[in-house]
């Protein structure tokens, strides 16, 4: 992201300049990638994770679950490859049976160090 600012040269002349002032070298962290909870099972669910900003690239995807009504988030970290429309499917294991959770996710670029904001919450309940 890239801040303008105005500056003013000279009282009698009374020109106004426009100053492009770059941001750092990294651009500021991108939208939140898109989430859908599928292939739901007693123990586990698979994530399908959509960023049109990762097509054919490696990103890691920081994924945050926990049971409904709980505070703590358990957090899991890991580096997917994007297909060509931007999608990668990420399988979430260890859960618990018969269990209702919430569940979100955020990601980077590979080679860059600030997280998307993160995607909205999804619920889910585990099968019997």
């Amino acid at each position: 992201m890239k801040r303008m600012l105005k500056l003013t040269t000279g009282l009698t002349l009374g020109l106004a300049f426009l100053l492009v002032v770059g941001s750092s070298a990294e651009a500021a962290p991108g939208d939140a990638p898109k989430i859908k909870v599928r292939d739901v099972k007693k123990n586990s669910i698979v994530l399908s994770v959509k960023d049109k900003e990762y097509k054919k690239d490696k990103a890691k995807i920081k994924v945050s679950y926990r049971e409904k009504g709980k505070k703590g988030w358990t957090k899991v970290s890991f580096k997917k490859k994007f297909d060509k429309k931007g999608k990668a499917k990420i399988a979430i294991t260890g859960l618990d049976k018969n269990t209702k959770y919430e569940i979100k996710a955020k990601g980077k670029e590979a080679k860059k160090s600030k997280y998307s904001k993160s995607s909205g919450k999804k619920k889910f309940k585990t099968a019997k």
